[in-house]
């Protein structure tokens, strides 16, 4: 029975050792055409951007049994941020242009009015390079994390026995190698507390295997 589930165990070795090793490729490729990406990027001058278009549309609001009304809905937007220069604010390089009109007692209309046109050229380019280069540092950091899981996985592969001091040892290296991709994913995610929680549980799990397997070395060295 012990053999059996030591073949288990090896062919799950095997499998991740595969599996980890063509994702770290992809990641590794991932990054370096976000590298090339971000230079060509970087090359292109903002006048040859050319952004044409417009959009409009209508929001209807009935403040009915709401702390909000017509009167205040502009200062409640103001202060979350939502409006910024007399416009409404989409995202870091889009804003457009509003009118709120009272329909009754209850109800209001809110017009919005965007000329793409106007939008800053430099902005885009600037928030593009941004994206790309998160998106490089989180590859590279899979790509690292990848990288561990291989070689543990390799070792599982060839071990007679999971409970050796060099699976713990890259069992340990591969926890701590989740923790620069939970941090920066988490930051870029909005999910800072989940990644980290998520983290220590697995680097928790590692230390406790690796007690298991300081008493069954204690068990066999007193047998």
């Amino acid at each position: 029975m012990e053999n059996k589930n030591i073949k288990t165990i090896n062919g799950m070795g095997k499998a991740c050792r595969i599996i980890s090793r063509i994702a770290m490729i992809f990641c590794i490729i991932g990054a370096v055409a976000m590298i090339a990406g971000a230079v060509f990027v970087k090359m292109i001058p903002a006048d040859r951007i050319n952004i044409t278009g417009n959009a409009d549309a209508k929001i209807e609001i009935d403040f009915s049994g709401l702390p909000v009304s017509e009167d205040n809905a502009e200062d409640i937007m103001n202060a979350q941020g939502v409006i910024e220069k007399d416009k409404i604010k989409v995202n870091e390089f889009i804003a457009l242009d509003y009118e709120i009109s009272e329909i009754d007692e209850n109800k209001a209309e809110i017009g919005i009015k965007g000329d793409f046109s106007q939008l800053s050229k430099e902005e885009i380019i600037k928030e593009t390079l941004i994206d790309i280069i998160s998106g490089f540092i989180e590859l590279v950091c899979m790509a690292v994390v990848f990288g561990f899981a291989a070689s543990l996985a390799k070792a599982v592969e060839k071990c007679d026995t999971p409970f050796t001091d060099e699976i713990i040892s890259k069992m340990k290296k591969f926890g701590y190698s989740l923790i620069p991709l939970a941090v920066f994913g988490g930051i870029a995610n909005g999910s800072l507390l989940t990644m980290a929680l998520l983290v220590l549980v697995i680097i928790m799990v590692i230390n406790i295997f690796a007690y298991g397997a300081q008493l069954q070395k204690q068990s066999d060295e007193t047998i």
